[in-house]
This record gives C-alpha cells, structure tokens and sequence, in this order.
C-alpha cells in the first residue's frame, strides 16, 4: 500500500521549519581532496571526546583537525545515549529524549564527526548501534561523548583527517538546532 507521494504507507514525510538549505555538503563530496585515514583503537576508560581527539592528534603529530570516524567494533561503558523525539513545541521536527545509561554495551557500528563546538571546545558528535551484554537487545541512539568511555576491550575506528577544511557547529535556520558545518580555512561556509 502506498501513501501520499508514493512513499510506502509506514512512511512519513518530515518537514523542517526553516527555509531548505540550498546546497547539501556530505564529506563524500570534493571538498575531501586532503584526507589522511587509518584503523586506530582507542585506549580503554577515555571518555569519547577525549579519545577520537587523542587519535586524531596521533596522526596529526598533536595538531587540531576536524576528522570522521566509522566504528567498527568493541564497546562502550557506560554507554550514555539518547533517541530523537518529536518536539512538542513545534519549533523543530524533533528534539532528543533524556539521557539513557545502557551501562557496559557492545558496539557494532556507527560514526562520529569530531570539529569544534560552538563554544569553541572540541566537540564530538556521535550516532552508534550496541548491544546489551547480559540480553543480547540491540538498540541505538545518539552518545553523550563527554559521559560514555571507551569499554575495556577498547574501541576499533577507521578515522578520516581532513586538512583542507575546518568543521564547526553552528546555528542552522533550517533545523533550528546548532549542527556541524564544513568551512573553508579563513572560516567561510563550504
């Protein structure tokens, strides 16, 4: 059964408040000319914030760049995540519910951008699925990366350094959320 647009009847259509960005940047595009990628695990016990970071400092010989990681295996403990909820405000199409400990998981996937906040910190930004030890129940949700850890048997990432544009987070008129945007060196939006 189809619905309005030919979408499958389960479908639904979301709608952002703001005006359609005109142009969409994905990190396949050209933008990534310089990038320098490898597999790294990351150190057991270290917040994710802290350890993405360290890894992308290790290939950078200490120096700041914006890098994308896929998860690839390994585990989270605590695992501190949340989901995306309808805003009941109206004034984006979704909004997160509160923060969830799922305590020591395993992870099967997902991916993580690292740039700089809009405060002007590090800032990680990451999306995974795991599963419970004890249960087996997989689920999946967007991670506290200051209060989820790398679990004991360490985290495996391929990791993506870009050095021919900074990402930053900034106000997105479309979402009416702050979100992480390319920019070129002197600052401009890519």
């Amino acid at each position: 059964m189809r619905g309005p647009g030919g979408l499958p009847a389960a479908s639904r259509l979301l709608r952002q408040p703001g005006p359609v960005a005109r142009d969409r940047i994905t990190l396949g595009m050209d933008i990534c000319e310089d990038v320098r990628s490898g597999l790294v695990r990351l150190v057991p016990g270290t917040p994710l914030v802290e350890a993405f970071g360290a890894a992308m400092r290790a290939a950078t010989g200490g120096e700041w760049r914006p890098a994308a990681f896929e998860i690839l295996s390994g585990g989270f403990e605590p695992c501190i995540y949340c989901l995306a909820a309808p805003d009941p405000g109206g004034e984006r199409v979704v909004t997160y519910t509160p923060m969830t400990n799922a305590g020591a998981v395993r992870a099967f996937g997902g991916s993580a951008t690292l740039g700089i906040g809009a405060d002007g910190a590090p800032l990680l930004h990451c999306h995974a699925w795991f599963a419970e030890p004890h249960e087996g129940r997989v689920f999946g949700g967007h991670l506290d990366t200051f209060a989820s850890r790398v679990g004991g048997e360490g985290l495996r990432v391929r990791m993506m350094v870009f050095d021919s544009f900074d990402i930053r987070q900034l106000p997105d008129a479309e979402t009416n959320h702050t979100v992480f945007r390319p920019l070129d060196r002197s600052g401009g939006v890519q």
